[in-house]
């Protein structure tokens, strides 16, 4: 049985069996691909989370840090006050 109390572990992997490459719309409306990187599990560090009513602004350096894996200096899907934006 789960603890119903804080503090929380939350962690994140991407795990590819094939090479991966981004593909975004830029702010031009083209499409722009990076370059692959090379199939693995791309584990990425456990945060701790007291309060699971904000999942935004737990998951957002994950998802940075997923888009600098590709050169992009962060992830597009959050407004500047770190709300998910993307519909």
């Amino acid at each position: 049985m789960a603890h119903p109390n804080p503090p929380y572990l939350l962690g994140m992997m991407l795990r590819t069996q094939a090479p991966l490459a981004c593909a975004y719309a830029g702010y031009d409306s083209f499409v722009y691909h990076t370059p692959p990187v090379r199939p693995l599990d791309y584990r990425f560090p456990h945060i701790q989370v007291d309060d699971l009513s904000n999942v935004d602004r737990v998951i957002r350096p994950l998802c940075d840090q997923a888009h600098q894996m590709f050169g992009i200096a962060g992830s597009p899907s959050f407004s500047p006050e770190g709300a998910w934006t993307v519909r």
